[in-house]
């Protein structure tokens, strides 16, 4: 009988969402990846990722479990997602190639390790994450075909993130943050381990650096940083040189999670909240920003991700209906889709394969 109700329950959830949605359905040559997860309970969520729309579920070691990918790539007919499940006790950090699981590394198999980015170069696998020593500190690193090499931190005994990679033939770009002794998050980059910290707003306040791109000669990190008054604003880093960006609210939060070059063209996708403090997904192009639909204005969402393809603009991320669920969706041009994922879910990445 519980299994009937949840099943009533997720049919009737999808078709409102459906009725929320304010787009048309993709054509059918589009190829349109989104890593994220879906949920079958509020407590219950798997990995997957969506292929022009339709989901596909990654399996685990057991039903029990749960799990989420971070990002995605594709290698000619090959399926790469990166990200990490719960074994019941710790989170284990993994990649799936065309659904086949491989666990990673980790320098204490006791503790948690993430996994959040992934590249392929040639016959070379990337992939940008953390995993938590036995001091109980997590500690950046990448593992390359399987090998896991640690990145350099502040101080050693704080904690360190690596979040996003982009491999440029033979140079590997990374970005997260790393604490410094005061305790403050200090954003940064890593290129082949040698390590960039990246200036703040106020030097005695917080940086983030959430994802690296990598165009020409220069290294793009999209981020946020504290202001004098504790405020989060969004920004990017061009070679260290900061860009902060609009807020539709001074007095309150914005982030950036996510940049692309296209030729000349600076795109960053995040949020930033609004006077009630609902967080309202944007990106920002040379550093316009717009404001993307939402399912509720008075829940929001935010985005996670942003991809240029040809004259398309894509953002991906989530959308909170009516009933405070996290619908995940993507933007084209504007046009918002809400993807198929149980009663919720999440985007994180989005990517376009030609």
């Amino acid at each position: 009988m519980k299994k009937i109700t949840l099943l009533v329950f997720i049919i009737s959830l999808l078709i409102s969402c459906k009725k929320n949605s304010d787009t048309t359905p993709l054509p059918a040559s589009a190829k349109v990846y989104i890593a994220g997860n879906s949920r079958i309970s509020t407590t219950e969520y798997f990995p997957c990722y969506w292929k022009d729309g339709t989901r596909t579920d990654l399996p685990l070691p057991t039903l029990s479990l749960h799990g989420e990918i971070y990002s995605i790539a594709i290698s000619g007919t090959d399926v790469y997602a990166v990200g990490r499940y719960h074994n019941g006790t710790i989170n284990v950090p993994c990649y799936w190639k065309n659904g086949t699981r491989t666990d990673l590394s980790t320098i204490d198999n006791s503790k948690t390790a993430v996994a959040y980015s992934i590249n392929i170069s040639g016959s070379d696998l990337y992939i940008a994450g953390y995993s938590i020593n036995s001091s109980a500190v997590p500690v950046p690193c990448y593992w390359k075909n399987g090998t896991r090499t640690n990145l350099s931190q502040i101080d050693n005994t704080k904690s360190g993130y690596a979040l996003s990679s982009y491999v440029s033939g033979t140079d590997v770009y990374i970005a997260g943050r790393t604490i410094n002794s005061s305790n403050a998050a200090v954003a940064c980059y890593w290129k082949n381990g040698i390590r960039t910290d990246l200036s703040p707003i106020d030097n005695t306040k917080e940086g983030y650096g959430e994802y690296v791109f990598f165009s020409g000669a220069d290294v793009y990190v999209a981020g946020h940083s504290n202001n004098a008054a504790g405020l989060l604003v969004p920004c990017y880093w061009k070679n260290g040189n900061r860009t902060d960006l609009s807020k539709i609210d001074n007095t309150k939060h914005g982030y950036g999670n996510s940049v692309f070059i296209s030729g000349a063209d600076v795109h960053v996708a995040g949020f930033t909240n609004n006077a009630t403090n609902n967080r309202i997904p944007c990106y920002w192009k040379n550093g316009s920003r717009t404001d993307l639909s939402v399912i509720d204005n008075t829940q929001g969402g935010f985005a996670r991700s942003v991809y240029v393809s040809g004259s398309d603009l894509y953002q991906a991320g989530i959308a909170i209906n009516t009933a405070g669920m996290e619908i995940p969706c993507y933007w084209k041009n504007g046009i918002r889709t809400d993807l198929n994922a149980g009663i919720a879910g999440q985007a994180n990445f989005i990517l376009i394969s030609n």
